[in-house]
């Protein structure tokens, strides 16, 4: 996938599970709090994935953020 990191700084939903899956590299899971750490391989940006809605079924969608450098 296409490394996107200086064009966006947030995705929700399933776009966030694909670029995260599809482009970023896993450095950190936090299963208490239900939050995520990666790093593009590109870029060296730092993003976290997490459940804003926790309240929802599953956590509701996942929101995926830039880390602000």
């Amino acid at each position: 996938m296409k490394c996107r990191c200086n064009e966006i700084s947030e995705l929700n939903g399933a776009a966030a599970i694909t670029y995260a899956t599809e482009h970023l590299q896993q450095v950190k899971i936090d299963l208490t709090n239900w939050v995520e750490e990666y790093v593009c391989p590109e870029t060296g940006k730092r993003w976290i994935m997490d459940y804003p809605y926790g309240s929802a079924q599953g956590g509701g969608p996942p929101r995926l953020r830039l880390v602000p450098s």
